[in-house]
């Protein structure tokens, strides 16, 4: 059981689970944070795999090279979480 009195569940597409007090599953088992995440980025992440968005990638890296230019580190890293 996870704190609430509700059955432990985790989601059938990700590794999160009841432990989230806001979570809920949908007929499925997808988390309700998998489906926000496939109705807000879903769009946006499939022009970017088919390409579309490559324009705004090379300005992005064009502009990171240009701030970077005389500066000791010449790296990106990248981070993930909010």
């Amino acid at each position: 059981m996870s704190g609430e009195g509700r059955p432990y569940q985790r989601c059938t597409r990700t590794i999160m689970d009841t432990t989230d007090p806001d979570i809920w599953f949908d007929e499925h088992g997808v988390s309700s944070h998998a489906l926000t995440f496939d109705e807000v980025y879903a769009r946006d992440l499939g022009a970017a795999q088919r390409g579309d968005r490559l324009a705004e990638l090379d300005e992005l890296v064009a502009r990171i090279k240009k701030s970077g230019q005389g500066k000791p580190y010449d790296c990106v890293i990248g981070v993930s979480g909010a």
